[in-house]
C-alpha cells in the first residue's frame, strides 16, 4: 500500500498565508479585492506596483493573478469547514435521508475541487464512512453515490487512492452479487482507476475472476473497464500468483473474438503480459497456451481489420509460448500455423 500522505496532512500553495506587505487599507489587497473594474484602478495597480519596485510592464501580468490569490486566500478554510459539517453527516446512523444528503453534497465538493482547494481534505475519516455506507444493500442510492463520491476523490485527490484501496473488497461485492447495475458499472469505474497503482491489491482480493465473472452482462463501456483492470492486474505476475488468474484465461481468450476493437487489444494485452510473466515457466506456459487460446489468437492474426499493435501483440504471445513449450509449438503446426 502507498506511503503517500493524504489529503489531510499534506500543505497546499493555497494555504501559504497573504504577505503583511499587501494588507491593510491603500494596500495592494485592498485595490485587488475591490476588482479592477477600469483603467483608474489598473493605473492606481500600476503605480503601486512601481513602488514596490516593479517594472511597469508587469502590472497586466501580475493583477489579475494577485487578485486571484488574495480574494481566494480563504477558500480552502471554507471548504474544509464544509467538509467536516458533511463528514457528520455521513456518520448519521439511522438518518438515511441526510446521510444521502451529505453523500451528494460531499460529491459536488469532489467534483468542483482539486489538491489546491481542498487541501486538508478530511480522507481519512471520510472514507471509511463511505465504505459504510457503499455496504448499505437495502438502499442503492445510498450505494451508488457513494460509490461515486469515492471515484470522485479519486480524480480530485488522486492521494486518496492510498487510504481507498481499503474498499476493494466491497468494490468486488458489487460485481459478484449484483442487485444494482449502476453500482456494479460505478464500482468498475472505481476499480479501473485503482488498478493503475493498485493492481496487486486488486490481484489478491481476487478481483480478476470477480471483474469478469458477469462480462456479458455490462454495457460495453463497463466491459472494458473490467479488461482494463484485468490487463493491468496481470502484470509483473509471481509463480504463486498464477492460482489467481488462471481460471480467467478462457474468458480473455474469447474477449479476442469480440466485435469491439478496444476489448480485443486489452485482452492480448492481458494474455501477453501473463506470458511475459511466465516466460521462463514451461508448466504455466502450457496452462496459458491451451488449444482454444491458440485458435482464438490465429483467428486474429487472419482477420483484415486487427490494428498493426494488436498484430505485433498477438506475435509476441505465440513466440513466447512456442519457445519454451514444445507441445505449444506441435499444435500450431496441426493447425497450419506453421
Amino acid at each position: 500500500m502507498s506511503s503517500e500522505p493524504d489529503g489531510e496532512d499534506a500543505p497546499s500553495p493555497s494555504a501559504a498565508p497573504v504577505p503583511s506587505s499587501l494588507l491593510g487599507p491603500g494596500s495592494l489587497a485592498a485595490a485587488l479585492e475591490g476588482g479592477l473594474e477600469d483603467d483608474a484602478d489598473m493605473s492606481r495597480l500600476q503605480s503601486m506596483l512601481e513602488a514596490r519596485g516593479f517594472p511597469p510592464h508587469l502590472a497586466g501580468v501580475l493583477g489579475p493573478r494577485m487578485h486571484h490569490l488574495i480574494v481566494n486566500r480563504n477558500m480552502a478554510p471554507s471548504a474544509m469547514t464544509k467538509a467536516h459539517q458533511l463528514l457528520t453527516g455521513l456518520q448519521a446512523t439511522g438518518d438515511e435521508s441526510r446521510q444521502l444528503q451529505a453523500v451528494i453534497e460531499i460529491s459536488q465538493l469532489l467534483v468542483m475541487g482539486n489538491e489546491d482547494t481542498l487541501a486538508g481534505f478530511p480522507i481519512r475519516q471520510v472514507v471509511p464512512a463511505l465504505i459504510v455506507l457503499l455496504k448499505m444493500e437495502h438502499n442503492f442510492d445510498l450505494m451508488n453515490n457513494s460509490c461515486r463520491a469515492l471515484t470522485y476523490m479519486m480524480e480530485a485527490l488522486p492521494r486518496s487512492s492510498a487510504v481507498i484501496v481499503e474498499a476493494i473488497p466491497t468494490f468486488l461485492e458489487k460485481l459478484q452479487v449484483i442487485q444494482c447495475m449502476d453500482v456494479a458499472e460505478q464500482s468498475l469505474t472505481a476499480l479501473e482507476m485503482l488498478s493503475k497503482k493498485h493492481h496487486k491489491s486488486i490481484l489478491h482480493a481476487k478481483g480478476v475472476p470477480a471483474c469478469l465473472m458477469y462480462l456479458d452482462f455490462f454495457s460495453m463501456s463497463a466491459q472494458v473497464k473490467a479488461l482494463t483492470v484485468t490487463a493491468n492486474s496481470c502484470q509483473g505476475l509471481q509463480a504463486e500468483e498464477f492460482v489467481l488468474v488462471q481460471e480467467a484465461i478462457p474468458i480473455i481468450s474469447s474477449r479476442l473474438k469480440s466485435d469491439d476493437k478496444k476489448s480485443v487489444d486489452l485482452a492480448c494485452q492481458a494474455l501477453s503480459r501473463l506470458a511475459d510473466s511466465y516466460k521462463l515457466d514451461k508448466e504455466r506456459l502450457a496452462e496459458i497456451g491451451k488449444p482454444e487460446v491458440l485458435e482464438n489468437l490465429q483467428e486474429l492474426l487472419q482477420k483484415p481489420t486487427v490494428s498493426p499493435n494488436t498484430f505485433t501483440t498477438c506475435l509476441h504471445i505465440l513466440v513466447i509460448l512456442t519457445s519454451n513449450t514444445p507441445t505449444t509449438s506441435l499444435r500450431l503446426l496441426k493447425q497450419d500455423m506453421g
